[in-house]
């Protein structure tokens, strides 16, 4: 599996939580445009690039891993 990390996890009350997990690695990607086309004329281009994914050491109540990932958003327009 992929490096051991701690990361701070968001709570519902606005706090944080250190948790453990593991990084694992993007093999694949396939990112798509939102594509919005704007009353002036303009078109809006959105897209979030997801640079790193992290398994934590817990499960969800169904028994199904939990993920926390780091995203940027990519704009453009034309």
């Amino acid at each position: 599996m992929g490096k051991e990390i701690e990361v701070n996890v968001p709570m519902p009350n606005g706090q944080f939580v250190q948790k453990h997990g593991q990084i694992i690695d993007i093999k694949d990607e396939e990112e798509k445009w939102s594509t919005y086309k704007l009353e002036n004329g303009s078109t809006l281009k959105v897209k979030q690039v997801i640079t790193k994914v992290i398994m934590l050491d817990e499960k969800d109540p169904s028994g199904k891993p939990i993920y926390q990932i780091e995203a940027s958003p990519i704009i453009t327009v034309d």
